[in-house]
């Protein structure tokens, strides 16, 4: 669009605006009938004339200036020159002038022809002709807004496409920071997941055992039921506190016969439970004196033992085994052979089989 506007800006546009120009042979139109014809027909003929006229007068000054001369050699009795002939120079310029004279003369002639001659048209083509005139030059000034306005366009255009430019190189930088973030992150996610299917393996493997521990607990609360009438339960134990008087050995005796043993006291509340259920004096404990050492009576060894102040005596010379009592009272011991109550310890596991 940009090179077709320049295109006619210095073609015909330009044409129509210059001064000189034959506005009607660019347009192909002839005079019309009023007589009338180009301007540059009128203004060759003015000039051709004026020059045909000082041609003239040169031509004729020049015969003149001739003549004279051939005057004055006749007054002075003076012969010609042995030819004959006057001046060559004056003869030879007065024949050249002559000849470009009926020249220009045969030439403005000719122009006056062309400018006389010529079909007649309608007496409006003038009008027409200074129309298409016009119009042509508000186009022209149409042409010319729309190309400023083209180029305004396009560096508006040139612009945008140099800041989105900028924007694409930061966007692929910025692209290129991602990728290269993304494969440093790569290396560190594969771990993670590697750690996440390790926990997810050991996760699983916690619920398989947790499964099997609760599946083991519901089947300890199966037993977990109250003690056979008679007996008071504590700690999944259950205890029978005998009132019948008899040795160590044969309390241990009975215990046994009932599927249980003489009381094992592992805890301050495991003995705070008996003191307060060991009703009408002391009972006899699983608890016994072997060489010098007391030991309980499944074989293990005395880990925490709650005697009374002043216990157990220093003068054992005799097999000695150890009391409870009521209350407040703690651990005494005294000679095995001796009748006391006792009380009877065993799982209620072993009670729910009886």
């Amino acid at each position: 669009m940009a090179e077709s506007t320049m295109s006619i800006s210095d073609g015909t546009y330009t044409d129509l605006t210059s001064p000189d120009h034959n506005v009607y042979e660019s347009l192909g139109a002839r005079p019309s009938k009023t007589g009338q014809s180009s301007p540059l027909y009128r203004q060759a003929a003015v000039a051709l004339g004026l020059l045909c006229v000082i041609l003239l007068t040169a031509t004729i000054t020049l015969c003149v200036l001739y003549t004279r001369d051939h005057n004055v050699y006749a007054s002075l009795g003076a012969r010609p020159s042995k030819t004959g002939q006057s001046s060559p120079l004056y003869r030879q310029a007065a024949v050249a002038l002559g000849l470009l004279c009926v020249i220009l003369l045969t030439a403005t002639i000719t122009l006056c022809v062309l400018y006389t001659s010529g079909p007649e048209e309608p007496n409006g083509h003038n009008s027409t002709v200074c129309d298409d005139k016009y119009q042509l030059w508000k186009d022209y000034n149409n042409l010319s807004t729309a190309k400023d306005q083209l180029q305004k366009d396009y560096s508006s255009l040139s612009t945008a496409k140099d800041q989105l430019q900028k924007d694409y190189s930061s966007l692929s930088t910025a692209k290129d920071q991602l990728q290269t973030d993304y494969n440093s992150l790569a290396t560190p996610k594969d771990q993670l997941q590697k750690d996440y299917n390790s926990l997810s393996t050991a996760k699983d493997q916690l619920q398989t055992e947790y499964d099997n521990l609760s599946t083991a607990k519901d089947n300890l609360m199966r037993y977990h039921e109250s003690c056979p009438a008679g007996w008071k339960s504590f700690s999944s134990k259950c205890y029978f506190f005998s009132a019948q008087r008899r040795t160590w050995g044969e309390s241990k005796t009975h215990c046994r016969d009932l599927g249980a043993d003489l009381a094992i006291i592992e805890s301050a509340d495991e003995q705070q439970f008996i003191n307060q259920n060991a009703k009408g004096g002391h009972h006899w404990i699983g608890l016994a004196d072997s060489y010098g050492t007391f030991v309980w009576v499944d074989g293990t060894s005395l880990k925490q033992a709650f005697w009374k102040p002043g216990s157990p005596g220093m003068n054992r010379i005799n097999e000695h085994c150890v009391l409870t009592g009521p209350g407040e009272e703690l651990w005494v011991d005294t000679l095995c052979k001796k009748s006391w109550m006792c009380i009877c310890e065993r799982n209620q596991a072993l009670a729910k089989q009886d």
